[in-house]
């Protein structure tokens, strides 16, 4: 089909048109947003051949070292008024011009497909907790002009978003996202672990945020695509790294005016890490800052939205910088937030506001205190009343595993004095597994926990019994084999 749009060529020259009809294709197939060529094309393409492209959404733009930017032609290569086109192209050709046929997605977004980077086996192993263009992505996208239904999810090449100026994600913060792990088994197979929750509360984010609920069959569709995609990234059978997983669904329109977008992404991207901190005996200190909330009852706190980790960033980068007013040259790793509890005092309705616990910047807080028998513990969490914290899926996992261990597990709200009765603590979440928590401050006072290895053993065995389930391995539990513990791990290939 695509030869009927294309000049026939001299003998000499059809040896130069089929890599360009192939090239062509793989746009139309999606394997590929982007193709770069010289100036040679220009005997090989008309102007009715570009507006026929155009119509079929691949953008043909002229690049230099003066129009970097790019161009597009209106009339014809030769002769041509060009139109400013607002792709960044960065050149290094030494004022050649290139053109790059760009094919743009359904519902008004593109993406410019980048160089995957390329690690070996050790660097992947070793890998900081940062993103990179890897080899492909998965997504979706939702609008009037698919029947508002979600299109099936498809695996392209990694690349930067093209979206258009005004969003609601970018104007509203209409966007919200989850954070999961895939790790690998001793033989090289992939696990999920509770993949299926993670789901479950992206469509309560999508609700809370007034956009389209993907459903749970599709997200699982989505994160096995980007998993087996990017197998090259896969760290080695094994070992403590895993591969973290962001799946991510926000409004690719609106944003002039306050009000739902009509057309949203969904998307998957993946990228190799090691340790989200430096290793499992390495111990956080925690600040909180009077007057200060990450959310309120009534807010969206319980959601997984982007605009509730903009409200942190501030008051962690100060910390981490020594560079709070109230703590003059103290550095902390990160902050926690406490929040209201308020309590009905008397038949006449009279109320009293307690402060209480809430959650870390980006995680959860989960206490722990040694019992007179020495093979119990009992684990303390603040409460999800309120509606203001996050239900954690790894918070969710380690109360479960704590109570099928025999452990007595309390949720309730928790006043900062409390702490001091606690004999140790950790942070944790998707990422960052469960992570030890050395001192927590808060009004000029400072409760250090005892890093012995007796005050530190309910962490230790929590630490490693989470990753040993997250690399499939359940057999811990197997005294309870009707616990639905030997379900969270999920086998990718099987999905």
């Amino acid at each position: 089909m695509l030869r009927d749009h294309f000049k026939f060529l001299r003998d000499e020259r059809k040896k130069q048109k089929q890599p360009l009809d192939d090239a062509i294709k793989k746009l139309f197939s999606l394997e590929t947003q982007r193709l770069i060529t010289n100036a040679e094309v220009l005997d090989l393409i008309s102007m009715q051949d570009i507006r026929w492209l155009e119509t079929h959404g691949i953008l043909a733009a002229k690049h230099n070292q003066e129009t970097p930017f790019g161009t597009c032609a209106a009339d014809d290569f030769g002769t041509s008024k060009e139109v400013h086109r607002t792709q960044r192209f960065n050149m290094r050709l030494n004022n050649k011009d290139v053109y790059r046929f760009e094919k743009l997605l359904p519902q008004g977004v593109g993406i410019i497909s980048q160089t995957p980077t390329l690690l070996t086996q050790e660097e992947i192993d070793s890998h900081p907790f940062k993103s990179i263009p890897t080899h492909a992505i998965s997504i979706s996208t939702f609008s009037p002009e698919n029947g508002n239904q979600w299109t099936p999810p498809k695996l392209i090449p990694y690349g930067q978003l093209m979206t258009n100026p005004l969003t609601t994600s970018s104007q509203y913060a209409q966007g919200g996202f989850e954070g999961t792990v895939v790790s690998i088994n001793s033989e090289g197979q992939p696990f999920g672990f509770r993949s299926q929750e993670n789901a479950k509360r992206l469509q309560h984010t999508a609700q809370g945020l007034c956009m389209p609920e993907v459903s749970v069959e599709m997200y699982m569709q989505a994160l096995k695509q980007a998993v087996l995609a990017n197998a090259d990234y896969w760290p080695s059978p094994g070992s403590d790294s895993k591969l973290y997983v962001r799946p991510t669904i926000f409004g690719i329109d609106g944003g002039s005016g306050v009000a739902p977008a009509s057309t949203y992404l969904f998307m998957i991207t993946v990228f190799p890490f090691a340790n989200y901190f430096a290793s499992q005996d390495f111990a956080l200190d925690l600040v909180a800052i009077e007057n200060t909330r990450r959310s309120t009852p009534g807010g969206v706190g319980h959601l997984k939205y982007s605009g509730n980790y903009a409200r942190t960033m501030l008051l962690k980068d100060l910390a981490k910088k020594g560079n709070l007013t109230q703590y003059p040259d103290q550095i902390f790793h990160d902050v926690f937030y406490l929040g209201e509890y308020t309590i009905k005092t008397s038949d006449d309705g009279l109320r009293l506001s307690k402060e209480v616990l809430e959650e870390d910047a980006a995680g959860n807080l989960i206490f722990w205190k040694l019992n007179s028998d020495p093979n119990t513990v009992t684990f303390y969490t603040p409460c999800l009343s309120r509606d203001t914290i996050l239900p954690g899926i790894t918070r969710n996992s380690i109360l479960q595993m704590a109570k099928t261990m025999g452990h007595q597990v309390i949720e309730a709200h928790i006043p900062f004095n409390d702490i001091s009765q606690m004999h140790g603590g950790m942070v944790v979440g998707s990422a960052a597994g469960a992570v030890l928590i050395n001192s927590m401050t808060y009004r000029n006072q400072t409760i250090t926990f005892d890093q012995t290895d007796q005050y530190k053993q309910p962490f230790n065995k929590i630490y490693e019994t989470l990753y040993n389930l997250r690399r499939g391995d359940t057999s811990q539990f197997n005294s309870c084999p009707d616990s639905p513990i030997h379900k969270w791990p999920t086998p990718i290939r099987n999905i």
